[in-house]
C-alpha cells in the first residue's frame, strides 16, 4: 500500500484495525475463514493489482477467483 495509507492505517484505533492483505491467497483466506455475517469489508487498492476484477467476482458469488 502507498504511503499515504500506511500513515492513515497507523493511526486507526486497535480496536477498528483491520489487516493487510498481500496476496489473492490471503484475501481469500481471510474471506472464508475469518469473514463472519454482519462483518464489515473495506477494501483498498490500485486497478493495478487486479483487486477490482477478484471483487467484482467475489460479489458474484464466485469465491474461485484464483
Amino acid at each position: 500500500f502507498g504511503k499515504y495509507m500506511a500513515k492513515a492505517f497507523n493511526k486507526i484505533k486497535t480496536q477498528k484495525k483491520g489487516r493487510v492483505l498481500k496476496s489473492k491467497k490471503e484475501i481469500l483466506n481471510f474471506l472464508k475463514n475469518d469473514l463472519n455475517n454482519n462483518d464489515y469489508l473495506m477494501v483498498k487498492g490500485s486497478n493495478a493489482t487486479g483487486l477490482n476484477m477478484i471483487f467484482s467476482k467475489i460479489k458474484k458469488g464466485n469465491f474461485n477467483v484464483v
